[in-house]
């Protein structure tokens, strides 16, 4: 065979080589370019819940509660660390109205703050005695600006 045939040859193969590279280029560049389109949807679907939640957590109080000493007196905390207005907070000891419990010296029905704004807080007397139990289910709940009842609770250890 003369050197110019193969030569021809060769070049038709490097070229058929060369065509055939370009498709299965294509092909992949096509399937990374569709999953990259799809993880980029996802991602703007998560983004958007993230924003929601955001929103929502925005238009939260966030009301709890607990003890603290003021010299030889016991005081029941109630505060709100959210970033919202809670309202209509109700406490409860043990399971019923504060104001009704053994060691609240709280006040008349101190039991219901009507309004209580971000980064307030209400204390109230508690009067621990000997005959007093040592600890007590204390337990708050709220409605937030959407509407929505919330409730947070923690045992407290009056002695």
């Amino acid at each position: 065979m003369k050197p110019e045939a193969l030569i021809s040859i060769a070049s038709l193969l490097i070229a058929a080589g060369s065509l055939a590279v370009a498709i299965y280029s294509s092909i992949r560049s096509s399937k990374v370019a569709a999953t990259q389109a799809d993880v980029q949807e996802r991602m703007l679907a998560l983004e958007s819940v993230r924003q929601r939640a955001e929103t929502r957590a925005q238009k939260r109080a966030n009301v709890t509660g607990g003890l603290r000493k003021f010299g030889t007196d016991l005081r029941l905390v109630v505060q709100n660390a959210g970033p919202a207005t809670a309202k209509v907070v109700r406490v409860a000891l043990d399971g019923a109205p504060a104001a009704k419990h053994d060691v609240w010296l709280g006040g008349v029905s101190d039991d219901a703050i009507e309004v209580l704004g971000a980064g307030a807080e209400v204390e109230y007397l508690l009067a621990v005695a000997q005959q007093s139990p040592d600890k007590a289910l204390f337990e708050v709940s709220w409605e937030n600006p959407s509407g929505e009842r919330d409730s947070w609770s923690t045992e407290l250890k009056l002695l």
